[in-house]
């Protein structure tokens, strides 16, 4: 039975399919100067958002929402897809009919159960015009040819399987006042969600030499369009039985698509911690924390802020080589013996 009937009946009359979580586990939390700090969420509701067309149970709303806790009124909810609870038309939605389940408040505003598109509008983004598929392009192009003689991949493979494209020179980038691309960001990596970009990453190649190391501070190394940090590259596809935070794109296509997440660099928001936690949650497999050879630091530190928010084995692997510039069998032997050892 629900720790809170009255919360998991309104649920389930508004969203009809309810599933509960660590049923029967109460809420743990401490006092810090005067703000309530949960320590474990203990039981928690999931349900579909209909906001953002959720269909994998990805809003959250934990056992105590509107109960009070020392005085103050907890309100736990989260869509751990796009931050619903956070846009206005998620409180007409969401939480006005849910009070009225529960209170009998009038004025209800009856929940949308079919999908909302155009809820995305303001997720995904634009990619400029002419661009062109990396796999539509011939044979010897700059771009294929600094995939396979600079980093070592098949460039049919890396375009096919990653949807990598071209942008061409003069580009415009959508909705940022006509400012332009800068010269020879070529190369474009997006980042998918629901098959849909909601950012991607373009990098500078010379055309000449192939270096992806401008001589100066302009252009870039990166330039990426979208949020970076509300986004986990791959997030979507990694189901294997093993989960690998690494850096970036190339390292993650170098351990694979079903084992690969990257947060695009060593850095860690609170929105990717949260995403790739609820992941490895669900999923309940180990996650292996692989960072480039001179973020080690990074890499234990990160270890470290995992462990304290997950049950699953939380592993570091440490290698003299980056994972995007390793063989791939070479890439499978390191991952099994970080997991052998633990």
């Amino acid at each position: 039975m629900a720790l809170n009937h009255k919360l998991y009946a309104a649920l389930v009359e508004l969203f009809e399919k309810v599933q509960i979580h660590n049923e029967g586990d109460p809420l743990s939390y401490c006092m810090q100067r005067g703000r309530i700090n949960i320590t474990d969420g203990g039981e928690e509701y999931r349900v579909c958002c209909p906001i953002c067309a959720d269909s994998r149970y990805r809003l959250y709303f934990n056992h105590m929402w509107g109960q009070k806790v020392d005085g103050k009124t907890l309100f736990g909810v989260h869509c751990f897809n796009e931050e619903c609870q956070k846009k206005p038309k998620f409180f007409e939605s969401v939480i006005v009919p849910l009070k009225d389940a529960i209170y009998g408040i009038k004025g209800r505003v009856v929940v949308a159960k079919k999908p909302i598109e155009q809820a995305h509008a303001a997720t995904f983004v634009e990619v400029p015009d002419g661009i062109t598929f990396l796999s539509d392009l011939p044979p010897g192009h700059y771009c294929k040819r600094y995939l396979s003689d600079k980093r070592g991949f098949n460039p049919e493979d890396v375009c096919s399987t990653w949807g990598l494209f071209y942008i061409p020179d003069g580009a415009a980038i959508p909705g940022s006042n006509g400012k332009f691309f800068p010269a020879n960001h070529n190369l474009a990596i997006p980042c998918m969600l629901k098959n849909k970009i909601v950012s991607y990453q373009t990098r500078f190649i010379n055309p000449l030499t192939l270096s992806d190391k401008p001589s100066g501070k302009y252009p870039p190394k990166y330039f990426t369009v979208g949020a970076k940090s509300s986004t986990v590259y791959n997030i979507d596809r990694a189901d294997g039985e093993v989960i690998v935070l690494v850096e970036g794109p190339f390292d993650t296509w170098r351990v694979g698509h079903n084992f690969a997440i990257s947060p695009w660099g060593k850095s860690l928001s609170a929105h990717q911690e949260g995403v790739i936690v609820r992941l490895l949650l669900e999923r309940a497999v180990p996650l292996v924390v692989w960072l480039d050879q001179d973020a080690r630091e990074e890499a234990e530190a990160l270890v470290d802020r995992f462990k304290s928010k997950l049950t699953s084995p939380v592993l570091c692997c440490s290698t003299d080589m980056d994972p995007g510039k390793m063989a791939y069998n070479d890439v499978m032997n390191c991952l099994e013996t970080v997991l052998g050892s633990a």
